[in-house]
């Protein structure tokens, strides 16, 4: 039944071809490692459950802790407690419990006293908390009592000017700094600190603001670029893989021949024979480039054509770099928020003053503290995993959308593969996430090792071994999720027909690997040069530089420059190995690429001859 449906849905030559043939010899279907499925006829499978419901259920378990921990953290913990100043008896001016209106600290008594002698109090214990910093205008009086909290060596309020009197608090006049502290000296010279400090930020925050515009302009700018550059590779990737293959190949042989010609007019010697060595090996890589590439001459034909209908569905859909950003954005936005809880959990404890002279004191956090530290910072670290990995599996899931459209014309592709992903594959997200992070692990772990035995050769071995299997499954990862975006299967089941599908087509995708990373780099800078250097120039030349400074500007828009570029290249990274992928599953399926995009296709029956 199979294979009925198979010759039913053919194209004009795949019939052709088998009927020409004698019904009694007719080929029988092929039993193969990746099973057939006659649902895949019909392209991406529509009546979707969720995947690995079991890893799903344990990450919004999961997710759902962490969020409320981090709430309980960013309640209970006070930022201020990391600047904020003790008073005689170790209160915190501001947050202790009945001296919350008391945010200032005071020195009531500057008589100086040596730190030596003993039971004397030095004059930086001699503090209090106050409610605001004393102050008066020329001719007045000071104030006869303050607003304080009285502590141990302070029993009251009362002032004098006397500052030899240790038994009332001793009144000058003062500024408040950062709303912690009280000083009194020098007046001037702090005023003019801070009003330099707010020019120079003015400066900035105007800088900023007055070339939002050209940021936006240089932002559209880059994104055209983008587009342009994917329409390059739709239509140039053949030009720009060929010229590369023969520049690699004809360095490396006039580099080995060069060498090998200096050699045999050298004396003998060492410098002699290591010329001779290094000839006789550049020689031989450039000669073993040239026949890998004269055998395997329609696997590159077949990859530039990968190469070119990606180019062409990250120019069609556009919508993918903004997700492909947001994924870089994510992991900004993850990074800051730990940082954050990593700032509000370490100020949930109290202050304790440190010896019998220090005011600033030391943090105690409490001793749930590094139980919540522990789970915020490891769990972040899987949460953050996830939603990377399910911004990936959108990517795949919009490829092979993209790749069959043609049995559903009008699908809206991206706004499909969000829905799809999020709702029915999280968990399969959540599994890759966490054999990736395992990975991880398992070879700091083996590095940390390498590194106790001195790197012995044991080490490196298995560092070595271990950094070969990570890519293994980080292949295997990328192929499941696009296997899972077209038949729906669970990632193990998945992982295990996109491993056998890789396995029958294993030259043919390490010559997109070895072909991509070139393609990507020059993308990626003729992306982000132009534009940035137009944009540079612009801001530069349009600065009023006695009224501004337009470093946050040119940072800005280098930071989103670089993330456009590598949203787009990572973009078309992604999509290749998907478009490889349904190219390999289209083939076993048609025999001849049915529903490939066109580039793809004519390139699939150029070679074969049709």
């Amino acid at each position: 039944d199979v294979y009925k449906r198979q010759v039913s849905t053919q194209s004009t030559w795949g019939i052709k071809k088998i009927m020409s043939q004698p019904l009694e010899i007719a080929p029988p279907p092929v039993v193969k490692p990746y099973p057939l499925e006659p649902s895949l006829i019909y392209g991406p499978k529509k009546e979707r459950i969720q995947t690995d419901r079991i890893c799903l259920y344990i990450f919004l378990a999961i997710f759902g802790i962490w969020l409320f921990a981090g709430l309980f953290i960013a309640v209970m913990g006070k930022i201020k407690r990391f600047y904020t100043l003790l008073d005689f008896d170790g209160n915190e001016c501001g947050i202790s419990k009945g001296f919350e209106d008391y945010p200032y600290l005071y020195w009531g008594s500057l008589e100086y006293v040596s730190v030596f002698k003993g039971s004397e109090v030095s004059f930086h214990k001699r503090t209090v908390c106050v409610k605001k910093c004393p102050t008066w205008k020329d001719g007045d009086q000071p104030p006869k009592t303050l607003e304080c909290k009285p502590n141990n060596f302070f029993a009251t309020c009362d002032t004098t000017q006397d500052p030899r009197d240790n038994k009332k608090i001793y009144v000058y006049k003062t500024d408040p700094v950062m709303d912690v502290l009280c000083t009194g000296i020098p007046v001037r010279n702090a005023g003019f600190l801070t009003s330099a400090v707010d020019d120079i930020m003015g400066r900035f925050i105007r800088g900023l603001v007055n070339h939002l515009g050209r940021i936006f302009g240089i932002i559209l700018l880059t994104t055209l670029v983008g587009v342009f550059v994917m329409i390059i590779i739709r239509f140039c990737a053949g030009v720009i893989v060929w010229t590369l293959i023969v520049l690699v190949i004809c360095i490396l042989l006039l580099i080995g021949t060069s060498l090998l010609t200096s050699s045999l007019r050298m004396d003998d010697g060492f410098f002699k024979r290591l010329l001779l060595y290094a000839g006789i090996i550049i020689t031989a890589i450039g000669v073993g480039l040239l026949i890998y590439i004269i055998l395997n001459f329609n696997n590159v034909k077949i990859v530039i054509g990968v190469f070119k209908a990606t180019g062409q569905f990250v120019a069609e859909e556009p919508l993918m770099v903004g997700l492909t950003c947001g994924k870089m954005l994510a992991d900004i936005a993850f990074m800051a928020l730990w940082g954050m809880l990593m700032v509000w959990l370490y100020s949930m404890g109290p202050k304790t003053p440190i010896g019998n002279h220090e005011f600033f004191g030391n943090l105690q956090n409490p001793s749930y503290a590094q139980t919540l530290k522990a789970y915020i910072f490891t769990m972040g670290i899987w949460i953050q995993a996830v939603v990377i990995h399910s911004l990936y599996f959108v990517n795949c899931m919009a490829v092979t959308l993209w790749y069959f459209k043609a049995l559903n014309p009008g699908l809206p592709i991206v706004q499909t593969a969000i829905t799809w992903t999020y709702l029915y594959h999280m968990g399969s997200a959540a599994v890759g996430a966490s054999i990736a992070i395992a990975m991880n692990c398992i070879g700091w772990l083996i590095g940390r090792g390498g590194e106790d035995n001195d790197k012995t050769l044991v080490g490196k071995f298995c560092c070595c071994c271990c950094i070969c299997f990570d890519r293994l499954v980080e292949h295997l990862k990328k192929k499941a999720y696009c296997q899972i975006s077209l038949t729906g299967k669970n990632f193990c089941d998945a992982a295990l027909d996109a491993f056998w599908l890789s396995v029958r087509n294993v030259i043919l995708t390490s010559t997109l690997v070895s072909l991509k990373s070139v393609i990507i780099f020059i993308g990626k800078m003729a992306i982000l040069l132009l534009p940035s250097l137009i944009g540079v120039g612009w801001i530069l030349s349009s600065t009023k530089w006695n009224e501004e400074i337009p470093a946050i500007s040119v940072a800005a828009m280098l930071i989103i420059n670089y993330s456009l570029a590598s949203g787009f290249m990572s973009t078309w990274n992604a999509g290749t190995d998907a478009m490889l992928h349904l190219y390999c599953v289209d083939e076993e399926l048609f025999l001849g690429s049915k529903y490939a995009p066109d580039i793809l296709k004519e390139i699939s029956h150029e070679i074969k001859g049709f």
